[in-house]
């Protein structure tokens, strides 16, 4: 079984592909509760967390669309044999890099279900922390969980109704993966354990929260590496965007390494240009602008993401159809962050087109779109590489 089957058995997925015919997406229905937290997850970037797309609401609940990653689960890895000594400090690494940017987040994002399963050993090099239904936003007023989530052998004890989940549930969690992973078994309470890092996991597993490390910061300086700070502005309470930026997640193929990774949020104001062509190989500067793909992102400065100067988003709504099906052309410019960007000549723009999950009555072919009937229709869009990152997400229109 590859990957792919492994995703398909969680729950029911749509792939979407790009158009080399590879799989660049994968698209799924979540409950409206869920919302919130996948509009957190949004604003994330890093190499070692799924990048989520879109977030979009309709009657039925919502569709998440989430970047693919290739690779396997560290469980299919496993069955190959337990990890050597660097490779578990790797994989160790690699999980708090991305534990340290969802527990910094405001408010923290605790995942509460570590384990090999929702952990992709990238075909790029480096892990991926996946998987977030069993995830919840950190309350520190309450004194425990609403709902009681985890997969036993790696829930932390207060995960079992003994308080409230925080960041010292996902290290336990992360403990007992990384025991599995050195020992070649489950962990039980109590086991010795044998390998070089017997003591950094002996520490993620105390029963008490408060004997463990504090932080996903601590355990990565009492692993040896070198991280840099995320940069987290004080945002308004997560009930964020419904629609975001792609795919920094894909670039966890690349198998960037948390001494390099960048993991940063968008706060600023920016100065928006519209993109022309990729800059020519002899260009001194290079372009390093970044588009915007969610709708009430900061960097827009109040306006919204159709009227912004230099942005354009076809089709637009029709009204008068008398004729079907009807053939429209599809044009995507999305809005541009130049800050900092020094580059006389700037990338050029170059989408994708796809229909989304559950969407019916509409076709896509290259960049024309066909509509059975009147109705509300929407297109995903996405940019595989835009100055290093993927972006995506979709809009609608309607048909009169």
């Amino acid at each position: 079984m590859t990957l792919k089957d492994d995703f398909a058995a969680k729950s029911p997925l749509t792939f979407v592909y790009g158009a080399d015919g590879r799989v660049c997406a994968t698209q799924r229905r979540i409950s409206s509760s869920a919302v919130p937290l996948y509009s957190a997850l949004m604003g994330l970037n890093s190499p070692r967390l799924p990048k989520v797309i879109s977030v979009r609401e309709n009657d039925e609940g919502a569709v998440v669309t989430e970047g693919y990653i290739d690779g396997v689960t560290l469980r299919r890895a496993l069955d190959n044999g337990r990890l050597g000594e660097d490779e578990l400090r790797q994989l160790a690494i690699d999980i708090c890099s991305a534990l340290s940017l969802l527990h910094s987040s405001r408010p923290p994002i605790i995942h509460r279900d570590i384990k090999p399963e929702n952990i992709i050993c990238a075909d790029g090099g480096g892990y991926v922390l996946i998987d977030f239904d069993a995830s919840r936003l950190f309350k520190p007023e309450a004194t425990s969980d609403t709902v009681t989530l985890g997969t036993n052998g790696y829930a932390a004890p207060e995960q079992y109704g003994f308080g409230q989940t925080g960041p010292e549930s996902d290290i336990y969690s992360l403990g007992a993966t990384l025991y599995e992973a050195a020992e070649g078994k489950p962990y039980a309470a109590g086991a010795e354990i044998s390998c070089p890092m017997g003591r950094i996991i002996k520490k993620c597993l105390e029963f008490s929260a408060r004997d463990r490390y504090s932080s996903a910061d601590e355990l990565l300086k009492d692993l040896g590496a070198k991280k840099k700070k995320p940069f987290i502005p004080r945002a308004a309470p997560v009930i964020l965007a419904l629609l975001l930026g792609f795919c920094s997640g894909l670039a966890a193929g690349r198998g960037v390494r948390p001494e390099e990774e960048a993991q940063t949020r968008s706060e600023a104001p920016p100065t928006v240009e519209t993109a022309v062509e990729t800059a020519s190989s002899d260009a001194e500067i290079p372009c390093t602008c970044e588009l915007i793909t969610r709708p009430n992102d900061a960097r827009l400065d109040g306006h919204s993401m159709f009227d912004y100067p230099g942005a354009e988003f076809l089709p637009k709504s029709v009204s008068g159809v008398t004729e079907f099906p009807l053939t429209l052309d599809i044009k995507v410019l999305a809005p541009v962050y130049s800050k900092e960007c020094k580059a006389k000549v700037h990338t050029a723009q170059h989408w994708e087109y796809s229909v989304p999950k559950g969407q019916e009555g509409e076709t896509i072919t290259g960049d024309k779109i066909t509509v059975d009937g009147p109705g509300e229709y929407y297109i995903f869009y996405y940019c595989p590489d835009f100055n290093g990152t993927g972006y995506g997400a979709d809009f609608g229109f309607k048909v009169r």
